[in-house]
């Protein structure tokens, strides 16, 4: 059946006016494939730990939301992308004087280069910090 020129101009706009829903439509149709299709047992264990540590965060950004919407100030959750991002915030706004990277580095030493730090203040003491996938131990803290 033969697609009039009208049609063909909606379909055009419409694919330019929603890219960013059809690039993640694709994507999750890619990977459901993925995993239905392809994936081996160290596959699915991998893809397993990833889904519980976004998991996780979603839970904790949530968390973060709520507590940001309380206004009550304490605690506070800080989701920091990773160690350079703490550092650079240090080195623009902290004391010349220090050496912000040995800090860092000896502060964050559990941490991997690109994983992401939660910290939690409960503005008693310094924020505690956590790894992305522990929402469980986040929550029982702010209790």
């Amino acid at each position: 059946m033969a697609v009039s020129e009208a049609q063909k101009a909606a379909q055009k706009r419409y694919n330019e006016k929603n890219r960013a829903e059809r690039a993640r439509l694709r994507d999750r149709s890619a990977t459901r494939s993925f995993i239905r299709n392809k994936a081996d047992l160290t596959e699915i264990e991998e893809l397993r730990t990833m889904l519980n540590e976004r998991e996780s965060l979603l839970k904790i950004i949530e968390l973060k939301e709520t507590l940001d919407r309380s206004e009550r100030g304490f605690p506070s959750i800080t989701i920091w992308k990773n160690k350079a991002e703490i550092l650079k915030t240090l080195q623009t706004n902290g004391d010349e004087d220090v050496d912000w990277a040995a800090q860092v580095a000896e502060a964050y030493v559990d941490f991997e280069k690109d994983e992401k730090i939660i910290e939690v203040d409960l503005g008693n003491a310094w924020p505690e910090k956590f790894h992305a996938h522990e929402f469980l131990a986040i929550n029982e803290y702010i209790k």
